[in-house]
C-alpha cells in the first residue's frame, strides 16, 4: 500500500503542500486561519497520513513526543480532556506520554523526571497544589510547558484556563434570581488558585445585594480522601444553617452533595437550587434536571497543544510573549423556566 505523503494530504485539503506541511509540525502562525488549519488535519487524519518520525528526529533533533500530567485521570473532566489533546496531537505529528499525579507533588516531580528521561519535547500540566515550586524549576531550565485548568499567581508559565470567576459569578446571580436567602459555596479545601477564583467569583457577586438583603454565603471545605462522608457532614451543617442554594466548586462534589439532597428528599427547585461547576454523566441518574457550567473541553485541549507547539517551536534565541487564556464558561440552566 502507497504510504500518504505531504503531498496527497495537501490534494485533499486543497492547500500547498507547504501549507501542510506548517500545520502539522505544529508552526500554524496567526496567518493560517483556524479553518484551514482543521481542514488540513481532517485531511491528513482521513488518508490515515503518518510521518516519517525517525527522519523527522534525525532532521529536527526532536523526539516528537509530548508529555501530559494531569491531575487526577480517574475524573472524567481529565479522562475527556487526555482524549481531546491526545487526538490533536496525532493530528500534528506527535505521541504522547500521559501520567496522573493524583494531585500528589511527589508523584507529579517522579512523573515530570521520568518523562524528561524520554526526551519529550514539551509538557502540558495539570498541576497539584505545591507545585509552584517545581514549575519556577522548569521555568529556569527552558522546559517549554503549558499549564492546563490550574495556574499559579506569580509563576509567569503559560497556561490555558477557563474564566473560573465569571463562571461562579453565573451561579450566584442564578441563585438571586431564584429568590434564595443563604448560598453555600461547597469546595475543597485544597489552596489552588482556580477553585478560589470559583469561591471569590460567587461571594463577589452575592454580596453586592447584600446592602439591600439580608442574605448571607457561607463556604463549606472538605478533603476528598473521603469524599462521601465528609460530603454527609458538611450537608448536615449546611442545612442546618438554612442554606438554600447550593454552589458545588467541581462536579466531582456535585455529584456527592446532588446525592445527599436526594436522599434527605430536598426537591429541585422547589426546596433549593444548585449548580454544579462542570456536567457529569450521573446527573441523567438523578430525579429532577440540573444546572450546571459547561467547561469548553474541545478549546481548552486543542488551545493547550497549540500553545505548547508554539513553545516547542520558537527559534532559540526568540522571545515570546507568555501566554495565559481564560476561555468562557457555558450556563446550561436545564430547569430555568
Amino acid at each position: 500500500m502507497k504510504k500518504v505523503s505531504l503531498k496527497d494530504v495537501a490534494a485533499k485539503a486543497g492547500v500547498s503542500t507547504t501549507l501542510v506541511s506548517y500545520v502539522l509540525n505544529g508552526k500554524q502562525s496567526n496567518r493560517i486561519n483556524s479553518e484551514t488549519a482543521e481542514k488540513i488535519k481532517s485531511a491528513a487524519k482521513a488518508l490515515h497520513y503518518s510521518p516519517n518520525y525517525l527522519a523527522r528526529s534525525l532532521k529536527s533533533n526532536r523526539t516528537f513526543l509530548l508529555g501530559l500530567i494531569l491531575a487526577d485521570i480517574s475524573n472524567p473532566f481529565f479522562s475527556r480532556l487526555a482524549r481531546i489533546i491526545s487526538d490533536e496531537a496525532e493530528a500534528l505529528g506527535y505521541s504522547l506520554l500521559i501520567g496522573s499525579s493524583d494531585e500528589s507533588i511527589y508523584k507529579f516531580e517522579r512523573l515530570a523526571s521520568q518523562f524528561f528521561s524520554r526526551q519529550v519535547d514539551g509538557l502540558i500540566i495539570a498541576p497539584p497544589a505545591g507545585s509552584a515550586a517545581m514549575l519556577e524549576l522548569l521555568l529556569d531550565s527552558s522546559t517549554p510547558f503549558v499549564l492546563v485548568d490550574r495556574y499559579f499567581p506569580g509563576v509567569g508559565a503559560d497556561s490555558v484556563c477557563v474564566d473560573n470567576f465569571g463562571a461562579a459569578s453565573k451561579a450566584a446571580a442564578y441563585f438571586l434570581r431564584e429568590a434564595r436567602l443563604k448560598m453555600a459555596i461547597i469546595t475543597y479545601d485544597s489552596g489552588l488558585q482556580h477553585i478560589e477564583d470559583r469561591v471569590q467569583g460567587a461571594i463577589v457577586t452575592w454580596e453586592q445585594y447584600r446592602p439591600m438583603h439580608s442574605f448571607t454565603a457561607v463556604v463549606y471545605r472538605l478533603h476528598e480522601s473521603d469524599l462521601e462522608s465528609e460530603m454527609q457532614r458538611i450537608m448536615d451543617h449546611a442545612l442546618a444553617d438554612d442554606a438554600d442554594a447550593f454552589f458545588f466548586t467541581s462536579n466531582k462534589i456535585g455529584v456527592a452533595g446532588v446525592r445527599q439532597l436526594v436522599r434527605r428528599n430536598i426537591s429541585i427547585p422547589d426546596m433549593a437550587s444548585v449548580v454544579l461547576f462542570d456536567e457529569s454523566e450521573a446527573f441523567e441518574f438523578f430525579p429532577y434536571p440540573i444546572p450546571y457550567l459547561r467547561q469548553p473541553l474541545e478549546d481548552i485541549g486543542r488551545s493547550a497543544v497549540d500553545v505548547m507547539l508554539k513553545r516547542v517551536n520558537a527559534e532559540k534565541n526568540e522571545q515570546q510573549a507568555v501566554q495565559q487564556l481564560q476561555l468562557p464558561v457555558a450556563w446550561v440552566a436545564t430547569n430555568e423556566q
